[in-house]
């Protein structure tokens, strides 16, 4: 990063940690210049479908796919239709997959959880415009994309406080309902996710009124050339090169 021309970063929070560490500037963008969504496929031909649970990303330990485990253990499952894991593998030293430790913990707490590989934009896309609920239990995360592309396709979300997304929302977009999860105390975690599940069409069309009325979404433009200069500049008088 000292070595680099210009930071960029989607996240106050992260953004402010970079900071610290390096002393240079760091310019934040607005995200939803780099998500996709969809609001124009719903539909209520499908609204009696229990809803699934979907834990969509790469399942490395930050993302905390186990602690999505955890969670669903907690759940009721008459109120839900399927629970998964959406996304790539990854590997340890002695080349066993994160899909073979995931579907041992669920298989120890008496769970069925299928590892899907990953799939495309327009299949997630899909899934969130159908009955689901995401759910991201992330560790670490400096942002998290798939929340944004998530809810803003009207698809229930419960993410952890630990995610630089929850910045973000609540500040520029507070009328959007969500869950923030704290994994501190997963036993309140799971309350909240069952909060969902206990009236999921209510959730579901909260949510999906308050993008109706948000109308198109107008960002001006990136002008990433503009944001180049003026951080060589920046960085050109604090470091006095």
């Amino acid at each position: 990063l000292q070595a680099a021309d210009g930071i960029y970063g989607i996240s106050d929070r992260y953004a402010q940690d970079v900071k610290k560490k390096i002393n240079r500037e760091v310019c934040c963008l607005d995200p939803l210049h780099f998500v996709e969504f969809r609001r124009n496929r719903w539909g209520n031909e499908k609204t009696k479908n229990k809803p699934r649970l979907l834990c969509v990303g790469r399942a490395e330990k930050r993302k905390g796919n186990d602690i999505f485990v955890e969670l669903v253990k907690w759940l009721d499952p008459e109120k839900y239709d399927q629970a998964m894991h959406i996304g790539s593998s990854v590997f340890n030293h002695d080349g066993f997959s994160s899909s073979h430790f995931l579907d041992a913990l669920a298989r120890s707490r008496g769970l069925t959880i299928p590892c899907e590989k990953n799939k495309t934009r327009a299949e997630l896309l899909q899934l969130y415009q159908e009955n689901a609920v995401l759910i991201l239990p992330v560790r670490y995360d400096s942002f998290n994309l798939t929340a944004l592309e998530a809810l803003f396709s009207g698809c229930p979300l419960a993410v952890s406080s630990q995610a630089g997304v929850c910045d973000y929302l609540d500040k520029n977009h507070s009328y959007l309902p969500y869950q923030k999860i704290d994994l501190g105390n997963l036993y309140s975690a799971a309350g909240k996710i069952n909060e969902i599940l206990d009236d999921f069409l209510r959730h579901q069309s909260n949510l999906r009124t308050s993008l109706e009325k948000m109308g198109k979404i107008a960002l001006p433009p990136l002008g990433m050339g503009k944001i180049y200069q003026e951080t060589i500049d920046t960085d050109s008088i604090v470091t006095g090169k």
